[in-house]
């Protein structure tokens, strides 16, 4: 099948922002106005990852940002006195905000696999749009939040166009035969899963394989479970320890980044903190405005490792099972309950897998 490309990628001009000061979206009608016109920052590359970000909501993130140490991030990058490229990630969810200035010049062709007619790559759901928020929105350009990486170009494939985010066995697998045609992708990040079957197993674990074939590292949200039986676990979390180059991330606490947020995701590959995080969402119902919403979980995780590893691939083109090993290398300790049960994996330090990433890029 020739991938289908939905039309319509957006470039933004003049349009609303509206966010929220410190109350759940649903309890604010504060409204911020302004008029994007892009930032200077945008132009510029030599101060894009300066810390803290200009960006107005970067105070809501800041919980987030220290937990995930985001400055010594960002800072072993801008002083490696390497060469960086852009990194191409295809987020499989539900979309995204069209026209959102958060991605402005950072948005590629993408596919929509939902079935729906016209096509289209409008996110109904707002999880999508949240996911790339997290990885790569515009970071210093005064405007809604800041994203962890920032030499990134996002392709949306739209898995689903329904509100509720719910898709079926044959969305995600048009999704991922349609990720895999397009030859430029670096990461694939993927928060969704299904039942363990031997059907549903057979499908997730020849197209993972073939996407570390193409030198892409894929990266994978955990679902709840209280067992180590692989048969609980939905997939494709479960095949993050047996295929090198495929990691299943787990949401910790941010003030307490060892403490897992549900309950036990035994299978996981590691643990990174998924709350506090604030990320844009589509357009209110009147069109008039985007917003910004504060967002917990794994699927927060795993776009936040995939904003790490967008910064690794920027400056040196890591084989999948090269990245898989500078993560799982810079864990520390072991996740636990709120109870105190223990993981069996650590929680993973992104300040410590840049700088190996660096080194081993000289």
């Amino acid at each position: 099948m020739a991938a289908r490309r939905a039309r319509g990628i957006w470039k933004p001009t003049s349009l609303w922002i509206a966010y929220l000061c410190g109350a759940p979206l649903s309890s604010s009608s504060a409204l911020w106005r302004a008029t994007f016109k892009g930032g200077a920052s945008l132009k510029d590359p030599s101060n894009v990852l300066s810390y803290p970000p200009n960006d107005p909501l970067f105070p809501h993130q800041k919980t987030f940002f220290e937990a995930l140490r985001i400055e010594e991030v960002w800072e072993a990058v801008t002083e490696s006195g390497l060469s960086r490229k852009d990194v191409f990630v295809t987020i499989i969810d539900t979309g995204i905000a069209p026209g959102h200035p958060e991605f402005e010049e950072k948005l590629l062709e993408g596919y929509d696999a939902s079935g729906a007619w016209p096509e289209s790559l409008t996110d109904h759901s707002g999880h999508g749009t949240a996911m790339a928020g997290v990885l790569g929105a515009n970071i210093n350009n005064g405007v809604g939040i800041a994203g962890i990486a920032d030499k990134v170009r996002i392709r949306p494939i739209r898995l689903t166009d329904r509100a509720t985010g719910r898709a079926t066995g044959t969305m995600k697998a048009r999704s991922w035969e349609a990720a895999l045609k397009f030859e430029d992708t670096d990461i694939i990040v993927f928060a969704y899963g299904s039942p363990f079957t031997q059907d549903n197993s057979l499908f997730y674990k020849r197209t993972l394989e073939e996407a570390v074939r193409k030198g892409i590292f894929v990266v994978t949200a955990s679902f709840n479970s209280d067992t180590n039986d692989t048969t609980a676990v939905p997939l494709p979390c479960s095949l993050g320890h047996i295929i090198p180059g495929v990691l299943c991330v787990a949401a910790t606490n941010a003030f307490h980044p060892t403490q897992v947020l549900a309950e036990p995701s035994q299978l996981a590959s590691l643990g990174l903190p998924g709350s506090e995080s604030w990320a844009p969402i589509p357009r209110d119902r009147d069109h008039l405005a985007y917003k910004f919403k504060k967002y917990r979980g794994s699927s927060i995780a795993a776009a936040a490792v995939g904003g790490l590893v967008a910064l690794m691939k920027s400056f040196k083109n890591f084989k999948p099972a090269e990245i898989q090993r500078i993560l799982l290398n810079s864990t520390e300790g072991r996740c636990k309950t709120k109870s105190g049960e223990e993981m069996l994996y650590g929680v993973l330090r992104p300040h410590l897998a840049i700088r190996q990433a660096v080194a081993l890029a000289r």
